[in-house]
């Protein structure tokens, strides 16, 4: 779905990135799941994908957060 409240934009060179319908799947004390769909547009081409995460605590890792797996299916655009 499409909630502006749920919404994160990046803008980086030419590129468009817009994450919604983000949602915490599964959260335990040093893990998370996560889902959302990434939208990107560059050129007046658009693509998206819905993606599933999985994080987890780790001291040694930048902001204590490493990443362990990212798992990406393409969403079909008109």
């Amino acid at each position: 779905s499409n909630h502006p409240e749920h919404a994160a934009t990046a803008h980086a060179a030419l590129v468009d990135i817009r994450i919604d319908a983000f949602t915490v799947r599964i959260a335990t004390a040093d893990l998370i799941l996560v889902s959302y769909q990434e939208w990107q547009s560059r050129g007046g081409r658009s693509t998206g994908r819905e993606s599933s995460a999985i994080f987890r605590v780790r001291d040694t890792a930048p902001l204590g957060i490493e990443w362990v797996h990212l798992h990406e299916t393409w969403i079909e655009t008109p």
